[in-house]
């Protein structure tokens, strides 16, 4: 007979009904489960804000990106390179810096196209 399947989001829904019943003590809980005290209040309080959801694992993804190239530069890049399509990433970013003094652009490693030929960011 197979061991059952026990998905984490169901394990951290059993600790949280378990604390959530007088008489436990949560402490003994979360050496129970494995789990440091931080971790346990900190499913308990995800339990309460948001139910059976808040014990999904969430994204830690950066949500911005410091040195991301803006929206309108990267149009810009892009347009140029279709009008000059033989031009390096150098020659490019010195003709854009020549006519836009005023504004940053990234580094030629960043404008020159990828392996393949495209020219995403």
């Amino acid at each position: 007979m197979p061991w059952p399947e026990v998905r984490t989001v169901e394990l951290r829904e059993r600790f949280v009904k378990l604390v959530l019943r007088e008489g436990h003590d949560k402490s003994e809980l979360c050496r129970e489960f494995g789990i440091s005290r931080p971790t346990g209040y900190k499913w308990l309080s995800r339990y309460e804000e948001s139910g059976r959801s808040g014990l999904v694992d969430r994204s830690r993804a950066a949500k911005t990106h410091r040195n991301a190239v803006l929206e309108e530069i990267e149009k810009e890049i892009v347009v140029f390179r279709g009008q000059h399509p033989k031009w390096g990433p150098l020659k490019i970013k010195s003709r854009l810096e020549r006519q836009h003094p005023d504004r940053r652009y990234p580094a030629a490693s960043t404008i020159s196209p990828a392996p393949d030929g495209s020219v995403e960011f």
